[in-house]
């Protein structure tokens, strides 16, 4: 069992080449956080193993990696679908009011009159905006991290309180 201080952090798509190389996604596009000889685990159904990063390269529109000891196209193979785990210790230090949008996952939703909407069961990268996948009456709801909308958050009570925008929380 991993401990919470690992974060998902992409995953495995499939292989490049005959040296082991595999193309990833990454759920933050926009970040470099592993590099060159980084440890990451790799996990999925029945699956939980650490692995040091070779190489990475994100200057393609498809991000490649190698890990130690995955050399060929048949290991490489194995690891396809794998989710990539990356300790929450890596993470470069936060500035200000930043947040990691990982952080809002399991906190409580409410709106400007104090109702809870729900709780927040993950977090999306799309590609207007952010937004948290929020639990409500056995339904997901999309609501846009946007600063109009989001209003306050508490990272001590792990809420998060919204303006009602016509459309979302009816």
């Amino acid at each position: 069992m991993l401990s919470d201080k690992y974060i998902a952090v992409g995953k495995i798509v499939t292989t490049h080449g005959i040296q082991g190389e595999l193309i990833f996604l990454m759920y933050d596009r926009s970040s470099h956080l592993l590099s060159e000889g980084c440890k990451v685990r790799l996990v999925g159904d029945k699956y939980n193993k650490e692995y040091s990063v070779n190489s990475i390269n994100y200057s393609s529109t498809k991000f490649r990696l190698t890990f130690d000891g995955v050399n060929n196209p048949e290991d490489a193979a194995r690891l396809r679908g794998l989710i990539i785990m990356f300790n929450r210790d890596g993470f470069p230090d936060l500035q200000g009011d930043e947040y990691y949008l990982v952080d809002l996952i399991g906190f409580e939703l409410f709106d400007s009159v104090g109702d809870n909407i729900g709780k927040i069961t993950d977090v999306l990268e799309l590609p207007t905006n952010n937004s948290m996948v929020i639990e409500k009456n056995g339904k997901e709801i999309l609501i846009p991290i946007m600063d109009d909308f989001v209003k306050n958050i508490d990272f001590d009570k792990k809420i998060v309180k919204v303006d009602n925008i016509e459309g979302f929380l009816i």
